[in-house]
């Protein structure tokens, strides 16, 4: 009977696995910001927001987040923490995210394209506020020694203004923004642009403000929670997450040494037996180019850009 039971399960495991990573990212809804009623939603989101007393708190939480994204491979947990982190009813949420390699190639580049490390520039000269946080909740969270632990977020919109007043995020210039982005390329960190629906909760984004917000971070490979949950997810989930254009691309230098397939948070890297081969689940991060000892990958434009990082969330009409 056990045998049994093992083989229904594993076979059931398996069709989910397989249904969903079938799946793209396409919700067909635009998401419906809720009305404040009687404010009682709000007033718990200040209740539980972060604050500096409890931001090492928050960021074991992040850990659990990180560990638990390997439960999305089996569909009885793995839906409950999809609900918990709002990736499910999977049309119906819309968390996603953009990564914005700050260190692309500008061999080959197309006459006038825009660099992605540009587009986000571009984004917070047009933001309406910009706040930055005093830390790194991921770093905080790892005790991180290889890059800065006071190097953090930029948020952009009306939806910062909370970040600010609870202590844990300053208002910063757009000059200052964008000195802080040429920090972080410098660093060799890696640039992701995104909009969690369930950080509402752990920043205390009000209702009126959830398209009113957008988040950049600067993320390290051995702290990113981001990274760290789309390499542990199922394929839905890693799907949210996307390139702007550009993807790496081996070159004919490869060793077969496999460091790029370690380090890659999307499982988009396999060996063929004599070289490594990128897949099309690349969203062009960069950190296989970091890590690889040949100069075997270039990362190049492989997509047509489009005119602001805005446009790549799908069903968001975000004012920032």
């Amino acid at each position: 009977m056990n045998s049994g039971f093992n083989a229904v399960l594993k076979f059931n495991t398996a069709g989910y696995i397989m249904n969903i990573n079938n799946e793209k990212f396409n919700p067909g809804t635009k998401f419906k910001p809720k009305g404040n009623g009687l404010g009682i939603e709000n007033a718990l989101k200040r209740l539980i927001i972060v604050r500096p007393s409890t931001w090492k708190t928050y960021s074991k939480v992040f850990k659990v987040i990180i560990s638990g994204a390997r439960l999305t491979r089996y569909p009885v947990i793995g839906s409950i923490y999809k609900g918990v982190m709002m990736f499910s009813p999977y049309k119906k949420r819309f968390t996603q995210g953009v990564v914005v390699n700050l260190n692309v190639d500008l061999t080959e580049k197309g006459q006038g394209t825009v660099l992605p490390i540009d587009m986000m520039k571009k984004s917070v000269r047009e933001a309406s506020y910009l706040a930055s946080f005093d830390s790194c909740i991921c770093r905080t969270n790892k005790g991180c020694k290889d890059y800065p632990v006071d190097f953090g977020c930029i948020f952009l919109g009306e939806g910062a203004k909370g970040l600010v007043k609870n202590g844990v995020a300053h208002t910063i210039s757009a000059s200052e923004a964008e000195a802080k982005i040429d920090r972080a390329a410098e660093l060799g960190l890696v640039g992701q642009s995104l909009w969690v629906e369930v950080e509402q909760y752990i920043w205390g984004i009000q209702n009126e403000h959830m398209e009113k917000f957008l988040e950049f971070c600067f993320c390290c490979p051995c702290c990113c929670t981001a990274l760290h949950v789309t390499k542990n997810s199922t394929r839905d989930v890693r799907g949210r997450f996307k390139s702007l254009g550009w993807m790496a691309e081996v070159n004919d230098n490869c060793i077969n040494c496999g460091k790029c397939i370690e380090v890659c948070p999307q499982h988009a890297i396999k060996s063929d037996g004599d070289k490594a081969v990128i897949d099309d689940q690349c969203f062009g991060c960069g950190l296989c180019k970091n890590v690889c000892p040949a100069s075997a990958i270039d990362i190049k434009l492989k997509k047509e850009l489009k005119n602001d990082i805005k446009d790549y969330f799908t069903g968001l009409n975000l004012e920032l």
